[in-house]
């Protein structure tokens, strides 16, 4: 495989009927300057399940990665053809040359996906590919671009945070990936863990100064350093292509598109949708959001003829199987007579289990916050981010 002067029928790529994930050449270019001089770097398009994604390679980087899965995998390598190590001068790299060389990658990289036992769960695949093992969540939509970038602390527009991170600027290496509608940020490639989400949206906007990115939206302002200004211009790019189509203000001022096809279901009283709302969270697996401006952890979820059930038994239950809970109250503006008891409600339901997490807001005249006339309305229950 390694000769450069095969002919395209050598390196043609065999049918695979259980193949997962499909490689595809897209071009090429040639960098000049920088750490590496002038090299030559081919994209490539990876196509996995519904999810497909550009990756940047060059033809050292592809040895070395050979050289790490024969290590491992040295029976599954054994039936594809080594690479070459032989190499032109790069004067000499003509046209002809290098797209031979592109098919010889394009091969190698699919029969080495091919052989590979669940290649896209394997730790050395995905830190190749630039993508890592939070990627493929399908709650989040679309993929765009991954990697690690230095991340500032703080940001917050509402300085409603206890963390001392949030007032005093600390740095840390962070692995950023774009999703759909949102920016998540984990420790590293290994780590499904998100750590912290931006959100987009219509107040989203990026801006580059040399090695220092910088976005913002309604919320929050963050701040990123990259290795290099290159790195930098990258990921600039890779932000306005996956999110300024998004900005929009659409009907009723909403940052969201409309969507439609959704299941949506109307109840007459609440009797009815306090009886939904209990089955739905019942069948939780993973979480249950709620957000709520009074909320009494007895109520009655269920009557006759189920078996009455309040939503702080409901709670524990599902906290006590490992299903995290969030709950965001109105914090209300106390000695004017709001009888909201968030304070007593919180310290109730986290009493619960470990697993129950409760956010009082806003703060008022603290952190900077003004937010006083206003308060939270909203009354959601998110079960899995599904129902």
């Amino acid at each position: 495989m390694g000769n450069a002067s095969t002919s395209h029928d050598a390196v043609a790529i065999p049918d695979n009927p259980n193949r997962l994930a499909f490689v595809r050449y897209k071009s090429m270019t040639t960098v000049t300057g920088g750490f590496f001089g002038t090299y030559n770097e081919f994209f490539f398009q990876i196509f996995y399940r519904r999810w497909h994604f550009e990756v940047a390679v060059r033809y050292n980087d592809l040895l070395k990665f050979e050289k790490r899965l024969i290590k491992k995998y040295p029976e599954q390598m054994a039936h594809i053809e080594r690479l070459s190590k032989s190499n032109k001068l790069f004067g000499s790299h003509d046209q002809r040359f290098l797209d031979q060389r592109a098919r010889v990658m394009v091969k190698f990289l699919q029969l080495t996906l091919d052989a590979i036992p669940d290649p896209m769960s394997e730790s050395m695949v995905y830190k190749f590919f630039q993508f890592s093992a939070a990627s493929f969540h399908p709650e989040y939509g679309r993929k765009g671009k991954e990697g690690y970038l230095k991340k500032s602390s703080g940001g917050y527009i509402e300085k409603f945070s206890n963390k001392l991170g949030d007032y005093i600027r600390v740095w840390k290496w962070r692995w950023i990936i774009l999703h759909d509608n949102c920016i998540t940020w984990h420790k590293d490639p290994d780590s499904d863990e998100v750590l912290g989400c931006l959100q987009i949206d219509h107040d989203f906007g990026v801006a580059q100064a040399g090695r220092v990115i910088s976005l913002k939206t309604g919320t929050r302002r963050l701040t990123f350093f990259a290795p290099n200004d290159k790195v930098a211009r990258e990921w600039v790019t890779a932000f306005q292509e996956m999110y300024t189509p998004r900005i929009h203000r659409f009907h009723f001022e909403s940052a969201f598109a409309p969507r439609m096809k959704n299941d949506v279901r109307i109840y007459i009283n609440g009797c009815e949708y306090y009886q939904a709302a209990a089955l739905a969270m019942l069948q939780a697996q993973k979480e249950i959001m709620i957000t709520s401006w009074k909320n009494s952890p007895t109520v009655l979820m269920t009557r006759a003829p189920l078996p009455p059930l309040r939503l702080d038994q409901i709670l524990k239950y599902k906290a006590d199987q490992g299903v995290n809970i969030y709950v965001l109250l109105y914090k209300e503006v106390e000695h004017i007579g709001q009888g909201n008891d968030s304070f007593n409600v919180k310290k109730k339901l986290e009493e619960l289990s470990p697993n129950i997490h409760v956010i009082r807001h806003p703060n008022k005249f603290m952190g900077g916050s003004t937010a006083v006339l206003w308060s939270h309305h909203e009354k959601l229950v998110i079960v899995d981010r599904y129902v």
